[in-house]
């Protein structure tokens, strides 16, 4: 059984990575180039669904309820800012059906852990300050007809301290500082060249929550794979 676990992971990822792409581009015209695209993309996530079940290290343990448990978990978290990465990109909001996926998927995963492990009190008040969160930006969204990125980036910091740890969440913040200085100076050095002014590099233009939580899956994926295999 544990063989097929592997195989199993990669055609979740596939099958998610082709629920991404429809939703990314069921409005636009197939062309062969974009359907190479979309076929990349899947196994692209295929792939990270795979790397994270790795990272786990399921060759050396024991396949009992609680790796099920953390795996599957660890999967629809991925998923989760996987569709905020790519609806950030695509309109620069948070993608909230996806964060109350996630929220409730975490709510489960608490009660699971407190029940295994022990009552944490800090998924009660992370949980608490997310809902908060999630129904001010609801409110200033009637008000205003728009949502606040301010908000949104402290609720997606929320969702990744319920789900991972402080330490992790701290790595995740400098991965994505470093990685938004890279892409600045990158474009920057590209503008010096083709002389141009430097407008499409501003704060309000880039997509933080992309980075948050692509750093986020690179840095959970290391720190599994330091304490599992290292």
């Amino acid at each position: 059984m544990e063989r097929y676990i592997p195989i199993i992971i990669f055609l979740s990822g596939i099958l998610f990575g082709i629920f991404l792409t429809y939703f990314l581009f069921k409005k636009e015209k197939l062309t062969l180039k974009k359907v190479f695209k979309n076929i990349l993309i899947e196994l692209l996530i295929g792939g990270i669904f795979l790397i994270y079940a790795f990272s786990l290290d399921f060759n050396k343990i024991n396949i009992n309820i609680n790796y099920i448990a953390y795996l599957v978990f660890g999967l629809i978290y991925i998923s989760t800012l996987l569709v905020i990465a790519v609806t950030d990109k695509q309109k620069k909001i948070i993608n909230k059906a996806a964060l109350f996926v996630g929220i409730i998927a975490s709510m489960i995963y608490s009660i699971y852990i407190s029940i295994t492990v022990g009552f944490a009190y800090r998924y009660v008040i992370y949980l608490f300050i997310l809902l908060l969160l999630l129904l001010i930006d609801t409110l200033l969204l009637k008000e205003k007809l728009k949502s606040n990125y301010l908000i949104s980036i402290l609720m997606l910091c929320i969702y990744i301290l319920i789900f991972t740890s402080a330490y992790v969440f701290i790595l995740t913040c400098l991965l994505t500082v470093a990685a938004i200085a890279f892409v600045f100076a990158i474009k920057g050095i590209a503008n010096i060249i083709r002389r141009k002014k430097r407008k499409d590099i501003l704060f309000k233009n880039t997509p933080i929550l992309l980075f948050l939580s692509i750093s986020n899956i690179v840095v959970m994926i290391y720190t599994n794979f330091l304490y599992h295999i290292m």
